[in-house]
Parts: structure tokens; C-alpha cells; sequence
């Protein structure tokens, strides 16, 4: 499963969670304008239901603030901490980002 996966149904997040435990594969959430409900309340986010820790969060205060922010976040499982950690590390010395 790589790309745009599905709607949110309630249905449908448990089938991928499923998937994921069965495939032992991670899944990056990227919930870029889930704090904006056009209708009724916010669906719930994958990560939100995610019992097997193998969903990666990834959200961006951009939209709801503004542009020029360009403030992001990640939530991760406590087993990947480490090597996010150390990747930020690496790429904030060689001058492509950081934290």
C-alpha cells in the first residue's frame, strides 16, 4: 500500500491497521489540514486508533497559523525515536535542516 490510501472510515482504518500489523510495514500519516472540519467534527486520524505503534504522524502548524511558520512535528513510536533523532542529527550538521 504506498500512496493516497483510502477515506477514514472507521472501516477502513481498522483494515490498513490490520495490514500494517500483518506486514510489519510503518505507514506516514500526513495529516496536513485535519484540524480543519468543513462538516460536523474532525475525522479521527489513523494514528488516533493505531494499536500496533507502527503508524508515523506528521502534522504542520503552516495552515492553521501561518506560511512563513514553517513549523512541522512528528509523532513517532518510542522504537524509532532514536534513529529519527539520529537522522535530524546528521542533517542538521551537514546543513539541510534540523530540529
Amino acid at each position: 500500500m504506498v500512496g493516497s490510501i483510502w477515506s477514514r472510515s472507521a472501516l477502513n482504518m481498522l483494515r490498513v491497521s490490520v495490514e500494517l500489523e500483518r506486514a510489519g510495514a510503518w505507514i506516514v500519516e500526513d495529516d496536513y489540514d485535519g484540524e480543519f472540519a468543513f462538516a460536523g467534527s474532525p475525522l479521527p486520524t489513523l494514528k488516533s486508533v493505531d494499536t500496533t505503534g507502527l503508524v508515523i504522524y506528521d502534522g504542520t502548524f503552516s495552515k492553521s497559523l501561518f506560511p512563513s511558520l514553517r513549523l512541522g512535528f512528528m509523532l513517532v513510536p518510542p522504537a524509532l525515536v532514536d534513529v529519527l533523532n539520529a537522522i535530524v542529527s546528521v542533517r542538521a550538521r551537514r546543513g539541510e535542516g534540523g530540529r
